[in-house]
């Protein structure tokens, strides 16, 4: 059965054709991290380009320009098996141990492009 962070990685592949992706990533060098229960998925941006996702077995700290969100591997499958539009996910679901990290500008600038990863979540 596949991890729940594997999922956040095979994700990361489809964001890079994503055409809607790309366009909530343009002019942004930074980087996207999602935390699941002590591990991190890093999706590595430059000059809007997602040139890597990355596995990590451990909790990730944010510089400038990055941001992500840390939950437990119960909360994320609690706000992925929702409703369908990420969006809605995020606002029907924001319970239990998500917590927003990192850049709070760089949030506010570039959330769409979580907003989408979320969206392109394989089932």
């Amino acid at each position: 059965m596949e991890t729940l962070v594997q999922r956040f990685v095979n994700a990361g592949k489809l964001c890079r054709d994503d055409e809607q992706f790309r366009r909530s990533t343009e002019f942004w060098t930074g980087a996207l991290r999602v935390g699941v229960g002590g591990q991190s998925v890093i999706y590595r941006i430059e000059s809007g380009q997602l040139v890597s996702v990355t596995q990590t077995a451990n909790v990730v700290k944010e510089g400038d320009n990055e941001f992500g969100f840390e939950a437990s591997d119960a909360t994320w499958r609690n706000l992925l098996a929702g409703p369908t539009d990420a969006t809605t996910k995020i606002s029907a679901n924001w319970v239990g141990d998500l917590t927003r990290t990192g850049d709070r500008a760089a949030y506010w600038r570039h959330y769409p492009a979580m907003r989408r990863l979320l969206e392109l979540m394989p089932e």
